[in-house]
């Protein structure tokens, strides 16, 4: 989360940069961005670490990947878990089929659900958020693994 926070000022750091050499070079001053920006980036900043600091208070954490890892189950029994969990497939690439779960709703963008089958016949399933640059899951990526996990034991 820090490297998406970093990278992010970073850009915005490039974008200013290129905005203030742009008006030197040209001599042009609509009005004096830096005076607007700065204060206003401080500020996100301050907002987005407090809310950081409510979720991480409440219990929630930031967004993960859970993994679980499948030694002795047969493919066919999987498929009949992931039809009655509702994940449709995406695409497959090799070894790994990818999958998506329902759409956008209030707490994600929707997680995406990787089966990658390993040599030694071991399945491991990882379950991620759709958009990238999700902090906060809401335990969806944890939810999607317990589900498997638990129509695995019926």
């Amino acid at each position: 989360m820090l490297r998406k926070i970093l990278y992010s000022i970073f850009i915005l750091g490039i974008l200013f940069s290129t905005y203030e050499l742009i008006l030197n070079v040209f001599d042009v001053r609509l009005f004096d961005i830096m005076n607007v920006v700065y204060p206003t980036l401080f500020i996100t900043l301050v907002i987005a670490v407090f809310h950081y600091s409510i979720l991480l208070s409440k219990g929630y954490k930031l967004s993960s990947k859970p993994k679980l890892v499948i030694k002795d189950s047969s493919l066919k029994n999987i498929n009949q878990i992931i039809s009655r969990l509702s994940w449709k497939k995406l695409r497959q690439e090799g070894k790994t089929t990818v999958y998506k779960t329902s759409g956008f709703s209030f707490y994600s963008f929707g997680e995406i659900i990787l089966l990658n089958e390993n040599e030694t016949g071991e399945i491991e399933i990882v379950s991620k958020s759709r958009f990238p640059l999700t902090m906060f899951d809401f335990g969806k990526n944890l939810d999607n693994i317990n589900n498997f996990k638990q129509l695995t034991c019926r």
